[in-house]
């Protein structure tokens, strides 16, 4: 991380081996920067579900007048067909939408 980038660093909470919060201020605006790696396709439902339970209970630690962004490795398809989920997806993605890739969209609804 560039110098300029470390002095906005306010906290750094890490929730699991999977996922971790970066906390920025920039200026009068507050960025939750959240790094994910979510479960392979081929992980057990328990793994996923304790992942998904996990990131709800990081997205609910975000106060309503911060902002969040999630990046990682979802490990999901969700192709470009953003029917239904513009407010959530621009339309860039690789392969066909899996189940797993549903998830996550409708995750962020």
């Amino acid at each position: 991380m560039e110098e300029e980038m470390k002095s906005k660093v306010v906290e750094v909470a890490r929730k699991s081996d999977r996922i971790i919060v970066v906390k920025l201020i920039f200026e009068e605006k507050v960025l939750n920067v959240i790094s994910a790696y979510a479960p392979q396709v081929g992980c057990s439902e328990i793994d996923k579900e304790v992942f998904w339970r996990e990131m709800d209970e990081v997205m609910q630690d975000v106060p309503g007048n911060e902002d969040a962004v999630i990046g990682g490795d979802m490990n999901e398809d969700v192709n470009n067909d953003s029917k239904g989920y513009e407010r959530v997806h621009i339309g860039y993605g690789f392969s066909r939408k899996n189940e797993a890739g549903e998830r996550i969209l409708d995750y962020n609804l």
